[in-house]
């Protein structure tokens, strides 16, 4: 029966190669791979064990995640609950177009098959994402279009949005909303877009970039952030420290 040690196996066979040509290692203790990018960045993937269909075999997703060093941690549950899914990498960049399976479903026998079908894949989305960021610059830019959720509620210190206020980013978020809002007309049509567009723009333009400009308009609440976000650095290079990714 395949379980959850039978996958990550499978996952880390067909993983590897690419994983040493990019200079990742396999941290068993998070069972990811993950590596830092210059001094300020973490990048990491792992296979993502889901139900299956079958008591015979399993259910997975490639996922993984760019992260700063000023997010609320860089412990195994935060970069897991913060990672998106191979599938949704793509959806969001070329508007929710593309063929990538939400979930493989394999067992022992099919295994080593379904999971090379799933490396290239997310060799194609999610890996050549990842790889494209290199400097606060670009992993601001990542996060504006693709993974908005962790920098949501400056505010109030959430996620990785303290990253925003230490590289002093004024993105306009009213234009990754109008992205989505195109891609979801072209895909779903204006009736569909209509009945989303609130909800979309509360989460991308007035949760993020208008909450972000509250603390640059608030000089105590700056102040705050901006020791929030020292401490934070200074603990993940200590987790990062301990884990070996960094000296």
């Amino acid at each position: 029966m395949m379980n959850k040690n039978s996958l990550n196996k499978a996952f880390v066979e067909s993983f590897k190669d690419y994983a040493v040509q990019h200079n990742y290692i396999y941290l068993k203790k998070y069972d990811m791979f993950t590596k830092c990018s210059g001094t300020f960045l973490v990048k990491y993937f792992f296979v993502e064990k889901l139900s299956g269909l079958s008591k015979n075999e399993v259910g997975f997703s490639v996922s993984g995640n760019v992260k700063s060093v000023y997010s609320k941690s860089l412990k195994k549950d935060e970069l897991k609950v913060s990672s998106i899914r191979n599938k949704q990498f793509v959806d969001i960049i070329k508007g929710y177009d593309n063929t990538y399976p939400h979930i493989y479903y394999c067992d022992d026998e099919n295994a080593k098959t379904v999971m090379e079908k799933a490396f290239y894949d997310a060799k194609a989305g999610i890996l050549s994402e990842i790889e494209s960021v290199n400097s606060m610059e670009d992993y601001l830019d990542y996060c504006h279009r693709i993974n908005t959720a962790q920098i949501r509620l400056a505010t109030e210190f959430c996620g990785d949005s303290l990253a925003m206020i230490v590289a002093d980013d004024h993105y306009d978020m009213t234009k990754t909303f109008n992205e989505f809002m195109t891609a979801l007309k072209s895909k779903y049509g204006i009736s569909y877009v209509n009945s989303v567009s609130k909800a979309y723009y509360t989460g991308l333009v007035e949760k993020i970039s208008l909450d972000r400009d509250k603390v640059y308009i608030n000089k105590d609440l700056y102040k705050k952030a901006l020791n929030e976000a020292e401490k934070r650095k200074n603990a993940n290079l200590t987790v990062l420290k301990e884990l070996g990714l960094i000296t």
